[in-house]
């Protein structure tokens, strides 16, 4: 049989290749061979992966067979409110920032590598903290740290991380003492990457990571392409955020969404919990219908296509996750209610 190659047919095989990448194998560990460190980070990323956090960076019981101590991360999932490392006083020395006596330099006390660890946390308003990680000269004490001109790159100082929104993870290897750390990545990037650091030739360096899902820009672009076009609809209808200030609801609502789709795709069993229940948003979304025609016709588009994006993604579970078919329309049903409730924050009634 002859088949023609239109520009739809690529389209959809394109599409049907992609969806066909979010198999079940996740993580992955990219290089590290020989180090114990990264295998002892690809294990908590695997416990990770399998819990039912809703983003991969958050704060995680550490796995029973790990022999490594961490000695410096997040006290909560919530950072917003500042000064929100828990560290070992026994490896890490807290110093007050000059410029803001409630933040703080982690000084590492002691060291047997030419350089010294130093994580500084620096307030960003309302939003918490930023965390900057950095090397710096053993000859160096906090009072010339303080009094260098631009710590990032003066004085002998190197910057490994910058400005992350989330504190890296800092382990101890029981054995030598020596200090590694996990960079969990940025949150506003769905599933991103996680950055390992070991210390090699006297100084911590990147030496592998471990990667979540497929390189691909869009989370949706791992799913069927029914559930695409369904996940375009919701996108059109909160809007393009302009002018919204500091705050940036809308784009802080597409930064949960973004990661929401990428749960369905390749984590169903981590969907988190949406702020409304389905019905409010349904009673929200029929309010919204009323503005107007072009408004009353995308709602009418919505209810169509939701349903043949639900049938499309349990196609979709009981192929990739070899899910009997009773529970790949339940998954299918129970994953498809989250990321529409996830698209808005609708008042709650009072």
């Amino acid at each position: 049989m002859k088949i023609r190659q239109t520009a739809a047919g690529v389209l959809l095989l394109l599409t049907f290749v992609v969806a066909n990448a979010a198999g079940p194998d996740w993580p992955k560990l990219v290089n590290g061979k020989g180090h114990l460190e990264c295998e002892a980070a690809f294990r908590l990323a695997q416990s990770a992966y399998k819990s039912t956090a809703f983003n991969l960076w958050e704060p995680q019981a550490l796995p029973k067979d790990l022999n490594d101590t961490l000695v410096l991360g997040p006290q909560a999932l919530d950072l917003s409110g500042g000064d929100a490392l828990d560290a070992n006083l026994e490896v890490f020395t807290k110093v007050p920032l000059p410029e803001y006596a409630q933040r703080s330099i982690y000084w590492q006390t002691g060291t047997t590598q030419s350089n010294r660890l130093v994580i500084e946390e620096m307030p960003r308003g309302w939003r918490g903290d930023t965390y900057a990680v950095r090397l710096v000269p053993t000859t160096l004490t906090t009072a010339d740290y303080f009094s260098t001109t631009n710590r990032k790159g003066s004085g002998g100082i190197t910057t490994l991380i910058d400005a992350a929104w989330r504190a890296p993870l800092v382990f101890q290897n029981r054995k030598a003492k020596s200090l590694w750390l996990i960079d969990v990545g940025q949150p506003y990037v769905f599933s991103p990457d996680w950055l390992v650091y070991l210390p090699i030739a006297g100084q911590l360096q990147e030496a592998c990571k471990v990667q979540f899902r497929p390189n691909v820009k869009h989370p949706t672009l791992l799913l069927p392409g029914p559930v695409q076009r369904f996940s375009a609809l919701l996108d059109r209808s909160i809007g393009g955020g302009e002018n919204e200030g500091t705050l940036q609801p809308t784009a802080r609502i597409r930064v949960n969404v973004d990661q929401a789709w990428a749960n369905a795709a390749l984590r169903p069993w981590a969907m988190g919990t949406p702020y409304n229940s389905r019905e409010e948003v349904d009673a929200g979304l029929s309010t919204w219908a009323e503005s107007g025609p072009t408004y009353r016709a995308a709602h009418s588009e919505m209810q169509v296509r939701y349903k043949i994006a639900e049938k499309a993604l349990a196609a979709y579970y009981e192929d990739r996750f070899n899910m009997s078919k009773p529970e790949s329309q339940s998954t299918a049903k129970n994953v498809l209610d989250i990321a529409l409730r996830t698209h808005y924050v609708f008042p709650k009634p009072r």
